[in-house]
């Protein structure tokens, strides 16, 4: 691992200063909606001739000697949510979230629910947060809007674009004889965007079709089949962005994780000046499965749609393609030119559409009317077997003018607890050290993933403690 020192906290008998909480322009009712995908596959393996069982750290491990694989399974299975709360003037949440709310920097709020912390983004209308968080487990992806005060039907009658992750729940087994013969996801996964038109008369054509109601200002629901429950999408309070999910049950092998845009033709290329943050989740579409002959050695490697042949047996299992995130912060000059975790350029098209070439497959984004946000989709950052939904917040319109000030570490005190932020990416995480030097700063674990870190001042600090955003790289 090699780690880089950016910006560094001296941290001896630190007193801190509590972080000034006037978060009133964020004060309303909101709506969250979740994806979290499994991040590994594991193994079940038994040794018939020891009786022996071992569970494999993930699906790099293989049947090894007479083992033979007697299950798969993720330790998280995928789902998808969608929960209401409040946020108070203070910050503090309630409902079906609680917690509270702090604002270290500029549109960087870190939400601490008693023991954990987690940076959340917001677009600089203040009415759309993004966040993505990773673990051994699993890897999230949030997007929460704040709903209006009041709305009506014609408020969100327009031409709106879908874009759609369809993700199975979880995989399934074939079973002969106590072993694993084959192994598959129970439902497909897919990515599609997809045009519908919201008319007056209460009904919804393109795509899709049926009927649209406004429950209350914010929560509409959208349905095309009658014999089956309504799409509950959560609206913005500037009505142009929307989000929704369905399959939220256990007993639904299908998860849809969906964002409604609407865009405008009054969008320039200079409106999407400023600072963004790129959240992305995406998912492999498949399973490859590793067969062995028994009686030559000889492997085969297929699909999951394959089964084995004669004097074959399944050794090992895995993705076609990593499920992994995106957490990346870009700068969007006037002219278009991308500098920052990307470098590239951002191109306004005629159609709204926005093109972003960074060196790879350009991807296609749409804006939202105001441009603040931005979605889009493509089958993974060239790999051919993954999907991948991809949204943009604008935190701010302007670009900071240094790595340090990009990074931007800060730390506030609030109570018994210090707390760290920074602008975290896929490389970035907080470094700790007990001197200065470069090469001595090992990563904190629970802040890769998060951008934040807390401490507990009620716990000794050592006499001479750094902390610093370093670079990470696996070897």
């Amino acid at each position: 691992m090699n780690s880089c020192t950016i910006c560094l906290l001296a941290l001896g008998s630190f007193s801190g200063l509590s972080v000034a909480q006037d978060l009133s322009r964020f004060a309303g009712d909101w709506s969250v909606c979740d994806i979290s995908s499994p991040a590994r596959l594991q193994e079940l393996f038994f040794d018939p001739t020891t009786s022996m069982t071992r569970v494999g750290e993930d699906s790099s491990d293989v049947a090894e000697g007479a083992e033979i694989i007697t299950d798969i399974f993720f330790e998280n299975p995928l789902f998808t949510s969608t929960r209401l709360f409040s946020i108070a003037n203070d910050g503090a949440v309630t409902g079906e979230e609680s917690g509270e709310f702090f604002e270290p920097a500029p549109n960087r709020l870190l939400f601490f629910d008693g023991s954990d912390a987690v940076n959340v983004y917001s677009n600089t209308s203040n009415n759309i947060l993004a966040t993505a968080v990773e673990s051994t487990d699993s890897l999230n992806l949030s997007l929460i809007v704040k709903r209006p005060t009041a709305m009506t039907l014609t408020d969100i009658v327009d031409s709106w674009t879908l874009f759609v992750l369809g993700n199975p729940r979880d995989v399934e087994t074939t079973l002969s004889g106590g072993r694993v013969v084959d192994t598959f996801f129970n439902s497909e996964s897919e990515l599609f965007m997809a045009n519908i038109n919201i008319l007056g008369d209460g009904t919804f054509n393109g795509a899709f079709s049926g009927t649209v109601i406004v429950n209350s200002p914010g929560i509409v629901s959208f349905t095309t089949d009658p014999t089956e429950d309504p799409v509950m999408f959560q609206f913005n309070d500037s009505l142009n962005v929307g989000i929704a999910t369905n399959g939220d049950s256990e007993d639904d092998d299908d998860q849809d994780f969906i964002i409604a845009v609407r865009s405008s033709s009054a969008l320039t290329q200079a409106d999407l000046a400023g600072r963004w943050r790129i959240h992305a989740i995406a998912m492999p579409d498949d399973l490859t499965e590793v067969y062995r002959n028994t009686t030559t050695g000889a492997t085969r490697e297929t699909g999951s749609d394959d089964f084995p042949g004669p004097g074959e047996e399944l050794i090992d299992v895995f993705f076609v393609d990593s499920f992994f995130e995106t957490r990346l912060q870009i700068n969007v000059l006037p002219t278009g030119a991308v500098s920052g975790s990307l470098a590239g350029s951002f191109t306004l098209n005629p159609d709204n559409t926005v093109t972003f070439d960074f060196g790879e497959d350009p991807i296609a984004l749409l804006p939202n009317g105001d441009g603040t946000f931005m979605a889009g989709g493509i089958a993974g950052m060239g790999r051919e077997d993954t999907n991948q939904l991809i949204t943009l917040i604008k935190t701010s319109d302007d670009i900071p003018g240094s790595e340090e000030e990009a990074l931007d570490l800060r730390t506030f005190r609030e109570g018994v607890a210090l707390f760290l932020s920074w602008n975290d990416t896929d490389i970035t995480a907080l470094g700790a050290s007990e001197t200065l030097l470069p090469a001595s700063f090992a990563p904190v674990m629970d802040s890769i993933g998060t951008g934040a870190h807390v401490l507990d001042l009620t716990s000794p600090l050592p006499a001479a403690q750094f902390f610093g955003v370093i670079e990470v790289e696996e070897d």
